[in-house]
């Protein structure tokens, strides 16, 4: 018998995608225009939600969010920091603005607009 690590599942995907507005957010000096730094993008934030308390990157997606004008954010990924993420505000997409996401097999492939 094979022991199986429990945990959600993995897939692989790609994403190609065209934004017209991204916030990078790895970006030092638009870490200091929003109040933030890279620790606090980085920082745990199941702990405080566990204990009702949004973490405050939560409250600065919001707020961004709230612009009304930004399609997605680049931030710095917590768990590879050679690497980004972004994370994309699908009710905020701009005319012209597409984003796919596919896997290799074909079995998914998923379009916004």
């Amino acid at each position: 018998m094979t022991a199986r690590r429990q945990g959600p599942p993995r897939i692989m995907l790609s994403v190609d995608y065209h934004l017209q507005a991204v916030l990078d957010l790895t970006e030092v000096a638009v870490q200091h225009v929003f109040g933030t730094s890279v620790v606090e993008l980085c920082a745990p934030w199941r702990t405080l939600n566990a204990s009702g308390v949004p973490a405050p990157t939560q409250i600065l997606g919001q707020v961004l969010h709230g612009q009304g004008s930004i399609e997605a954010l680049r931030v710095p990924s917590a768990r590879d920091p050679a690497t980004d993420n972004l994370v994309i505000f699908p009710d905020r997409l701009q005319a012209g603005s597409t984003v796919r996401v596919f896997d290799d097999s074909g079995v998914i492939d998923a379009h916004l607009p």
